[in-house]
């Protein structure tokens, strides 16, 4: 029997080496070929041992904050080290202990390993994001918007030669690095950001309570411009907290499989559903209502 030294390295979606992963290895039978945790460098500190007698294994990695890992590997080689892309999760409306808690449920219900695991969770919490911002037309987190193109237009010059410009999506967040405003000149784009002053006296500024751009063109015939920038809310307000973490507990009630865990004392699972039915319709009126 041939065996063989087993390591991972672990990173994120950055690239940033994730530490205090577990990492564990199984057998075509489903036993446990050995388990590690990496250290600071993403690294096990000791490689697992594997041997050839088996040598298709199913590898988990984990850590709470990240999506779980799973992949079938074939032992092939010796001293063999294996690259893991382990993206960590961020929700922004709710989290999953907000979620845990106002279900009723223990602070430890979502883990790596769990039924459904954390990270599931978390992709129902974003899921959930996406259909608030689409009903209200708007979002209370960071987006970021690229090269979405306008028209200069000569006659919507004011007097003192600033053109308006009305991005797709408000309002707008102050702006960072990741903006540009760039205009054509007739052969080549220039990122007023970066090459140009920013005031009303000279070449462009940016109204953040009405989200209207203002460019002074380099030339008014036949230019356009593109821009980047990121839009959002800056906080979220606690009905927007509310409307997320009860269609997150929509999301479970529903599972046939985490059904029996939701069940407390005498209320049925039906009588859940329509209670957290009836909260996110009557949010979602007022939410309406507020915003229109």
């Amino acid at each position: 029997m041939a065996t063989y030294n087993f390591n991972v390295l672990v990173k994120d979606q950055t690239e940033t080496v994730v530490s205090g992963a577990t990492v564990t290895v199984y057998k075509t039978d489903g036993t446990s070929a050995g388990t590690g945790t990496t250290n600071a460098s993403g690294v096990l500190a000791a490689a697992i041992v594997l041997d050839t007698a088996n040598n298709t294994h199913y590898i988990v990695v984990s850590k709470t904050g990240y999506t779980t890992y799973y992949s079938y590997y074939v032992v092939y080689q010796a001293d063999t080290s294996y690259y893991v892309r382990l993206p960590s999760y961020t929700t922004t409306y709710t989290n999953i202990s907000k979620v845990q808690s106002f279900m009723g449920l223990a602070s430890t219900t979502f883990t790596p390993t769990s039924i459904p695991t954390d990270s599931a969770i978390a992709n129902m919490i974003l899921g959930n994001e996406g259909e608030i911002d689409s009903f209200l037309m708007t979002s209370y987190k960071s987006n970021t918007v690229s090269n979405e193109f306008h028209d200069l237009i000569y006659k919507a010059a004011d007097d003192e030669g600033f053109i308006p410009i009305f991005p797709k999506y408000r309002p707008l967040r102050t702006k960072d690095s990741s903006w540009k405003i760039e205009v054509w000149d007739g052969s080549t784009y220039t990122d007023y950001i970066t090459s140009k002053t920013e005031s009303r006296a000279n070449d462009y500024y940016i109204d953040y309570n009405k989200s209207i751009i203002y460019v002074k063109p380099i030339a008014y015939d036949d230019h356009y411009l593109k821009l980047t920038y990121t839009w959002g809310h800056s906080s979220v307000p606690y009905e927007i907290e509310k409307l997320c973490t009860l269609k997150t507990a929509l999301n479970l009630v529903d599972l046939d499989d985490f059904a029996a865990k939701l069940r407390v004392g005498d209320q049925q699972l039906s009588s859940k559903r329509d209670s957290y039915l009836q909260q996110i319709k009557a949010l979602e009126s007022n939410l309406r209502k507020i915003r229109f």
